[in-house]
């Protein structure tokens, strides 16, 4: 996947996460929390793109696969920091009476997931980089 596919596709689930928040025709958290969830598995395959790219750069040492692990980390690196952004701009955001009355729990959980996986990535990105980039 392209990183402008990547991009159109955030773009489009947090333009429904807004909707699910915000709308209230259409509120609910907890559909709300199911598209937060799919960051999981966003960084999930990250983590599966740059172990395959590690996995050439041992098997060729090459130039060109070590360009292709730095890009894969960079794109990794700049999903991180736009997920992080936007998970702070959506609770700085949520409607205070929502989040007095609990319904809000979904939706926090699903960051709290999310946010998880957002360091497992990070923790990868920054062992490769030490092992391959900084010596």
């Amino acid at each position: 996947m392209t990183e402008s596919d990547m991009g159109g596709k955030r773009f489009a689930s947090r333009g429904l996460v807004h909707m699910l928040i915000h709308d209230e025709e259409m509120k609910s958290y907890k559909s709300a929390a199911e598209v937060v969830s799919g960051a999981v598995d966003v960084f999930a395959m990250c983590g599966r793109d740059i172990a395959a790219k590690v996995a050439e750069v041992e098997k060729d040492r090459s130039v060109v696969s070590a360009l292709a692990l730095q890009r894969s980390m960079e794109e990794a690196q700049a999903e991180i920091r736009a997920d992080e952004a936007w998970q702070q701009e959506v609770i700085k955001n949520l409607p205070k009476q929502d989040d007095e009355d609990g319904l809000t729990g979904p939706l926090r959980e699903a960051f709290a997931k999310s946010k998880k996986a957002r360091q497992v990535l990070l923790q990868q990105v920054n062992e490769t980089y030490e092992k391959y980039f900084n010596k």
